[in-house]
């Protein structure tokens, strides 16, 4: 497991790019995750705002891309999700505040951001959100039924 994790690190740095100016992307998208490894920030609104546990793929696509989610969603994302690995977007009044805070960040802030986003996407608090533990839930559901017939 830590190797695996240690090269997940190694990769994550070695796409994070230098802080220049920042860019907004407009146009068509072919492969996610090359967009969002050229950004700092990316929103990460979910559709439903109101629902407890409902967090999609969103502010991981963001985090694994090695860039900082501006995220919008689930009303207990803390409980799920440590606070500084993330931008919560219900932490501003608006827009311009949300614009002024993210653009007066140092590039020291955000590379300890990114350190610890990280360090959460290596840690077990993270497993919930693994491929492999949807399929064990789901097989060991499924199984429980069956052996319940």
């Amino acid at each position: 497991y830590s190797n695996q994790w240690e090269g997940l690190r190694a990769y994550l740095r070695k796409i994070l790019k230098p802080i220049d100016t920042p860019s907004v992307f407009c146009g068509e998208v072919q492969k996610k995750s090359d967009i969002l490894s050229n950004s700092i920030f990316s929103f990460c609104y979910e559709n439903m705002l109101s629902d407890n546990d409902y967090i999609t793929e969103k502010i991981f696509d963001s985090m694994l891309s090695g860039c900082i989610p501006i995220y919008l969603g689930s009303s207990n994302i803390l409980e799920y999700i440590p606070k500084d690995t993330f931008i919560d977007v219900r932490n501003f009044n608006n827009l311009d505040e949300l614009y002024k805070y993210t653009n007066n960040l140092s590039s020291y802030e955000i590379d300890i951001m990114r350190e610890s986003i990280c360090d959460y996407i290596q840690s077990k608090d993270a497993d919930i959100f693994r491929n492999q533990y949807f399929a064990s839930t789901v097989t060991s559901e499924i199984m429980s039924k069956l052996d319940a017939r």
